[in-house]
């Protein structure tokens, strides 16, 4: 097992870039959100490997990159006012690639979380 505990979703990387992909034909915004560990031996912080991009979910020019080191994308980030300046009031989140500690900060801040199976259900 990993440091830190086993993945609750080993395939979040292709559900993650299925999801992306989707956000892309449909022309929805997207915000790419990552994590930077400020632990200088965490596998997420900037001088490692662990915090670059996946493959499956590389940004696009055009598609705004917010990097956090808190267990929120809207603290000590500009999301909240890039969102805003967009008109955009509902984010999705996708439940099987978040931890649940996230959940309780995702839900205070006005957004969907549901999982990839009825996110999918909804583009039809």
């Amino acid at each position: 097992m990993q440091k830190g505990g086993g993945r609750n979703n080993p395939n979040a990387e292709t559900i993650c870039g299925d999801i992306l992909a989707k956000f892309r034909e449909l022309s929805l915004p997207i915000f790419h959100i990552r994590h930077a560990s400020t632990t200088p031996q965490s596998r997420l912080h900037p001088t490692h490997d662990g915090f670059a991009f996946h493959d499956n979910v590389l940004p696009k020019d055009g598609e705004p990159v917010i990097t956090k080191n808190v267990n929120s994308g809207f603290i000590g980030t500009d999301l909240h006012e890039q969102l805003q300046n967009k008109g955009i009031n509902r984010q999705i989140f996708d439940a099987e690639l978040i931890h649940q500690t996230a959940l309780a900060s995702l839900n205070n801040e006005f957004a969907s979380v549901i999982n990839s199976k009825h996110l999918f259900e909804s583009f039809k």
